[in-house]
């Protein structure tokens, strides 16, 4: 089979001059991130624009981005949505990821579970790693299909495996509850290390509370305190203030515990009883161990 070679920036621009869209889309890569070039968004945005006229589905995508996030252009998303969109629909994984995204959030469209988990599953199915890390928590949380811990498990470890921080913390998060597995607490604390090595937030905390408590881990409280240090540079206590409000079950759980156990707010067991209970009410078996702890 005969090898491309990597054409010079003069060639590149030569043949993106004659209308070759995948060149064009190429140029607008390398100004998108200083390849050879000096980094220009606006150089990007007009190479982009010129291959996404074509139907180049990787410009598109690319283009989507920068209209999402303002790169070189105003922040337009319902133009970021119809170009991942049309990138989405001729089968580009980053853009159907990417419009999944749009979905979940509202950004430019109603927020439509239905539709970002559609589109997640695609993704997933072309290996994208933080799709199937998505598409995991889908599951999980019954977010547009129907709760199904089995798969949940599956489509987590194979985000997990592919070294996605997030996933890596889900998954440690069901070996210890038993979501789609069997308990595994060494299981558990293997994954949360990998994640908490990463800095995701929520694994350093939990490492935190896992020194704190012994479970899995020595009980250590200077260790415990170096996670908790960490996990604060991360804004995991506004983190899981924005998730317990919108009913995310784990985060409730651990607003509950922080107020249990004085760690980033005051101590105060009211308050601590009402997210545990919150969370207990979405059958989180940790929450309703620790309110019956909490009444023993």
């Amino acid at each position: 089979m005969q090898m491309r070679r990597k054409l010079t920036i003069r060639e590149l621009v030569n043949e993106a001059k004659k209308g070759n869209a995948e060149a064009q889309s190429d140029l607008g890569y390398r100004y998108e991130n200083g390849d050879g070039v000096k980094q220009s968004y606006q150089e990007a945005a007009k190479w982009y624009t010129l291959a996404a006229e074509q139907g180049e589905n990787n410009a598109q995508n690319n283009l989507a981005t920068m209209y999402e996030w303002g790169n070189g252009v105003e922040i337009d998303f319902k133009k970021a949505l119809e170009l991942y969109t049309k990138s989405a629909e001729q089968g580009n994984p980053n853009a159907q990821f990417n419009l999944a995204n749009m979905y979940l959030r509202g950004a430019g469209t109603e927020i439509n579970n239905e539709e970002a988990f559609k589109w997640n599953l695609k993704a997933s199915e072309q290996g994208h790693p933080l799709a199937m890390c998505n598409l995991g928590a889908a599951y999980d949380g019954g977010y547009g299909v129907e709760k199904n811990y089995d798969e949940a498990f599956k489509w987590t470890k194979l985000s997990a495996a592919n070294n996605t921080p997030v996933a890596q913390y889900n998954l440690g998060m069901m070996y210890l509850c038993g979501r789609g597995t069997e308990v595994s607490v060494p299981d558990a604390v293997k994954y949360l290390k990998l994640s908490a090595n990463q800095r995701c937030g929520f694994a350093l905390f939990e490492m935190g509370r896992l020194h704190t408590e012994g479970i899995g881990v020595d009980k250590d409280d200077k260790a415990a305190q170096r996670f908790f240090r960490m996990a604060s540079q991360q804004n995991v206590l506004e983190e899981c203030e924005f998730g317990a409000d919108a009913g995310q079950y784990a985060d409730q759980f651990y607003m509950g515990w922080m107020y249990e156990h004085g760690v980033y707010v005051e101590k105060d067991l009211a308050k601590a009883e009402e997210y545990y209970s919150r969370a207990a009410e979405q059958g989180f078996d940790l929450a309703q161990e620790a309110l019956d702890r909490m009444k023993a």
